[in-house]
This record gives C-alpha cells, sequence and structure tokens, in this order.
C-alpha cells in the first residue's frame, strides 16, 4: 500500500537522525514544511510518530532534540482525539504536551475514527489518558471510561451526575457569553452558524445562544452549513455562506460561528459578497486560536485561556495518578470574551441590515 506523506517523512527524517548525536536539534515545523513542501498536519503526524518511538523528545520550551538511546523512559500519558484535524484541538493537544514535559510526563496522541466505541480502550503503555470527546456516550461507553484500568480525564464535556472525571469549560456558557456581548453591543438581530459536524458541544453552545436570545427578545436565524464527519468544516461553510449570500440579503447584524476556522471562511465569504466584517456584520467565534488574532481582522473570540487550561488539566492527571480513591473530579473553567476587532458597537438597537450595492446581490 501506498505509504502517506506523513509515513514518508518519518522515515526521512529518521534515517537523517541516525547519523545525527543526541542533542541535536531538528528544526522548526515551519522549515519541515519549506523543506518537505507539504502541509503542517503531515509534518506533525512524521514528528508525534517520532515522538512515540522515542526518537525525538520535546523540551518545556517547545525544542525537537534527538534523544539519547537508552535514557531513562517517561510516564507516558495518552491524549484521545478525534482523527479529523481540528486547529483548536491540536492547539490544546501542544499545550497539554508543553505542560506535561514539565511535570516529567510524555504525551502521546491516539486518534480515534468516526464511530469509534469507548468500549475498546487502548491504555497499554500508559498511566493515564486525556481524552476529547465530541458525541454523546452511551451508556456502556460511560460504563467502560468509568471502570477503566487506568485513570481517565476527559476534556469537553460536563457530566452534572455522572462518576466520570472531568476538566471543561461549559460550551452553554459560551454561546451565552457570545449572545450576551452582542446584545451589550447595541445587536437585536442575531445568526448561529452550524459550521460545524452536529455534536454535544456544539448542540451545547447553539442552546447558550438561543437561551439568552430568547430572554432579551432577540432574534435569531440558524444557518445549518451541513457539515458532517470528516469533512472539511472551513471549505463547506464557505461554499454555503457564499451561495446563500448571493440570494438573500442578511436580515442579521451579529453572527455566532462554532469556530475560529470557519469564521475565517464565512468572514471571507461575507467579503467576496460585498460585506465587511465588522463595518457589516459582526462576527464571534466560539473557541480561540492563535491564527484569529492575525487574520483581517482579528477575530473575536470565547474560550477560556490555553495555557491556564493546560494547567488545571495537568494537574488533574496528576491528583489521579498519585492520589488513588480520589473522588470523581468535576472542574469547570470559566470561559471569556477575547477583544479583537470583529465586533462593532451599533449606536441603537439593530435593525435590518442595510446595504447598497454589494457584490452580487439585487
Amino acid at each position: 500500500m501506498k505509504k502517506s506523506k506523513a509515513e514518508q517523512i518519518y522515515e526521512s527524517i529518521r534515517q537523517e537522525i541516525d547519523h545525527n548525536p543526541p542533542g541535536t536539534r531538528l528544526g522548526s515545523i515551519r522549515s519541515l514544511m519549506r523543506r518537505y513542501h507539504t502541509s503542517q498536519f503531515s509534518i506533525t503526524g512524521a514528528i508525534r510518530k517520532l515522538e512515540e518511538d522515542r526518537i525525538l523528545h520535546r523540551t518545556p520550551k517547545g525544542e525537537l532534540l534527538v534523544r539519547p538511546q537508552g535514557e531513562p523512559a517517561m510516564e507516558r500519558i495518552g491524549i484521545w482525539m478525534p482523527d479529523w484535524p481540528s486547529p483548536v484541538h491540536l492547539q490544546h493537544e501542544e499545550k497539554i504536551r508543553r505542560e506535561a514535559l514539565r511535570h516529567g510526563l510524555e504525551v502521546v496522541r491516539i486518534n480515534y475514527s468516526r464511530g469509534y466505541s469507548f468500549r475498546q480502550l487502548e491504555t497499554e503503555g500508559l498511566s493515564a489518558v486525556i481524552a476529547i470527546l465530541l458525541h454523546r456516550l452511551t451508556p456502556q461507553e460511560v460504563y467502560h471510561l468509568g471502570n477503566a484500568p487506568i485513570p481517565v480525564l476527559i476534556m469537553g464535556r460536563i457530566f452534572d451526575s455522572i462518576e466520570l472525571n472531568f476538566v471543561s469549560t461549559d460550551p452553554f456558557q459560551n454561546g451565552m457569553l457570545g449572545a450576551g456581548y452582542f446584545f451589550r453591543r447595541g445587536h437585536r438581530k442575531f445568526a448561529v452558524a452550524l459550521s460545524e459536524p452536529r455534536n454535544a458541544i456544539c448542540d451545547r453552545r447553539r442552546d447558550g445562544f438561543l437561551a439568552f436570545a430568547r430572554a432579551t427578545g432577540c432574534s435569531v436565524e440558524l444557518i445549518d452549513c451541513k457539515v458532517h464527519e470528516g469533512e472539511n468544516s472551513a471549505m463547506t461553510t464557505h461554499l454555503v455562506f457564499s451561495e446563500r449570500l448571493r440570494t438573500k440579503t442578511p436580515e442579521f447584524t451579529a453572527l455566532y460561528m462554532m469556530s475560529s476556522a470557519t469564521a475565517f471562511s464565512a468572514i471571507s465569504a461575507l467579503a467576496d459578497c460585498g460585506f465587511r466584517v465588522p463595518d457589516d456584520i459582526s462576527v464571534i467565534a466560539a473557541d480561540n486560536v492563535d491564527q484569529a488574532a492575525y487574520f483581517l481582522p482579528p477575530v473575536t473570540c470565547i474560550d477560556a485561556d490555553a495555557e491556564v487550561s493546560a494547567g488545571k488539566v495537568i494537574g488533574a492527571v496528576l491528583r489521579l495518578l498519585r492520589e488513588p480513591g480520589l473522588p470523581c473530579i468535576h472542574e469547570i473553567i470559566d470561559s471569556s470574551v477575547v477583544e479583537r476587532g470583529s465586533v462593532r458597537t451599533l449606536p441603537h438597537p439593530a435593525g435590518a441590515l442595510t446595504q447598497t450595492n454589494p457584490q452580487g446581490m439585487e
């Protein structure tokens, strides 16, 4: 079978490393992308395999060094992640990996595919697992996660009455914060774009946004981008918004997106059709990636600080490892609005959007 790009890069780097002494620095991710003419996703896939094989190790500052042979093994923590690429998941993983190294822990990624059942847990060689879960768990999955042979800590989901360990932001609060921020800035006509595959987190974000809007008498238009698991949500969102904007003038002035990546796509589609952000339509993303600060305009986001989240996650893992019999960890991290340039303050409660001669509109 033909090898993937990541596998080809892995073999190339491994052959090169065989001729380098321990402590040799591997180059930066960006330099490797230029060298192999490929994406960051392929490079990070190759590097993670080299780390798992204990050929490279990452310093707390993020430097990649050739690992000395025979070096004592660190305690290994698994991180279960969906196997479709997500910028925010990769960012969380990187922060967690760095925080873990500060405490002498090594993080190994384990990707799970669509439809994977957590009744068969991959725990061999691991001391604990951090699980990024998006879908609703079946009763059988809850049972197996709660009775796993090693501690399991869940990110992204809140379990009020279930004995599962979690450290997570509250997606319902995220939606409430988004609608509340728009409201305080004078907006009264909202839209929520369902721009990621349907999952429990996005559903709760939507519900939180709708709850605030209904309580304050604001209107909300739901825009279903019909993104399915495994699809490129950013590309699909751009296509859906482009088609919609060419056939219908928006009546909303404020748009809440389910991710930064799809917020970028929506802003691009708006620009293509002659609408400006934030002058015509304000945009908020329901997560925060580093690139959001450098987009034009910089995108206002809602999330917890990634460094704080990583510290709380690794702190919880250490407690589970060092304190057997510890009661279930239920920790909610508060989110906040990261204010940038994609939201406009209106001088009075907003009515319908008015714009003269936008491209492609009647």
